[in-house]
């Protein structure tokens, strides 16, 4: 990557560089840019990739245990309507 480069770059996404940290940041983007061709130049066209999670199958039972009727529930409520609680509306 040249400096023209990350001139326009730096414009675009609205960054100040002086003129040291302009070269720092071309020589960067310069290491950046090798490194992620390096990757792209990795062959994978015959790899398998076989991951492993776990056994995901596993659930806990489900235990049924006794809970407040819909009575004991509204008790204490301000305002209900047709057995649900109403809560004023936020502006």
């Amino acid at each position: 990557m040249k400096k023209p480069t990350t001139i326009l770059l730096s414009e675009l996404s609205k960054i100040e560089f002086d003129n040291e940290s302009l070269d720092e940041m071309t020589n960067k983007l310069n290491e950046l840019e090798t490194y992620v061709s390096s990757i792209c130049d990795v062959k994978s066209d015959n790899e398998i990739y076989d991951f492993e999670i776990g056994d995901i199958d596993e659930l806990r039972e489900d235990i049924v245990k006794e809970s407040l009727s819909q009575e004991d529930a509204l008790k204490n409520a301000a305002k209900s309507k047709n057995g649900y609680i109403q809560f004023p509306r936020r502006k």
